[in-house]
């Protein structure tokens, strides 16, 4: 397993920082230097339970954690995040450190660094920018912690730094759909009708993902939203091939939700509606979708 793979899973499961703890000894037994030596061990749940036995020790323990930061070891320097991640608010006095930490070689720290700001919250105010900037990070990882930290984290309500952020990462295709959908989050809350986002949101559309997770349907309801559903038909009939998997569904849903806007999609969505193989609810789904179009060029 990559790394990074491992990396996407912790964030997932956690939030931003590790894995399950393993039973170690906690933090009165073990002493703050034999925690640090912890946080380079190989095994990533024993570096985490040596983050958690070190926050578990409280504030006094930030100056270390800062030091661990410049550490030549990348576990140590993740680890540090962690720890500093723990201790949320009390770790304030760290937020210029794990700002530099945005821009450590290793990804997974630059990930690490972005997940404890976002822990750190509101008291981490100053890193608004900075954390925009890593959702255009070369790293997909580090795209969502920062993303999720500004979502999430209530560092910041600067609708301008928050629509950067979202419009960068959605314009990335390797952003990946956890990315995109915090990204769309803060569309929603911030910029329905924030126009500049349109060319990032088409595309979206252009390489959607399969499965269960695709966002189509809210990617055209934010472009139609902003005047541009028309722009999104092209890419939604290319979808409609009856012989993907769950694609054409969602394609002809949203089609059928933009009304008349998406009567140059009937062609296709009619030959959706005779041909679906691999997917039988497609077929269900085109014919509601040209009752809907239908409906609303006769109105």
């Amino acid at each position: 397993m990559t790394k990074a793979l491992l990396a996407l899973m912790l964030c997932t499961a956690t939030g931003g920082c590790a894995v399950s703890a393993t039973g170690k000894a906690g933090p009165a037994e073990r002493s703050e230097g034999d925690l640090l030596k912890a946080f380079a061990a190989d095994l990533p749940g024993e570096r985490l339970q040596a983050a958690r036995d070190m926050a578990a020790k409280g504030p006094d323990v930030v100056p270390k954690l800062i030091a661990a930061l410049g550490d030549k070891d990348w576990k140590v320097r993740r680890s540090a995040t962690d720890a500093l991640g723990e201790l949320k608010a009390d770790a304030k006095p760290a937020v210029p450190a794990l700002i530099k930490a945005l821009e450590d070689p290793d990804a997974w720290v630059r990930a690490g660094a972005a997940a404890a700001l976002g822990r750190i919250g509101a008291e981490a105010a100053e890193a608004a920018e900075p954390l925009a900037a890593a959702a255009v990070d070369d790293d997909l990882f580090v795209r969502t912690c920062a993303l999720e930290s500004l979502t999430r984290g209530k560092i910041t309500e600067d609708k301008a730094i928050l629509l950067r952020a979202a419009v960068g990462a959605m314009a990335i295709r390797e952003s990946g759909w956890a990315a995109k959908r915090l990204a769309m989050d803060i569309l929603s809350r911030h910029g329905k009708d924030h126009k500049p986002a349109i060319p990032a949101l088409l595309k979206a559309l252009e390489h959607p993902p399969e499965g269960m997770w695709d966002g189509t349907p809210r990617v055209v309801e934010l472009l139609d939203g902003m005047g541009a559903g028309d722009q999104a038909v092209p890419h939604l009939i290319k979808l409609l091939d009856p012989d993907r998997r769950t694609m054409p569904r969602k394609a002809a849903e949203a089609l059928g939700k933009l009304g008349k806007t998406a009567a140059p999609a009937l062609p296709a969505l009619r030959n959706l509606a005779q041909k679906a193989s691999r997917d039988k609810g497609a077929a269900d789904v085109a014919k509601k979708a040209i009752e809907q179009i239908e409906a609303a060029m006769k109105k």
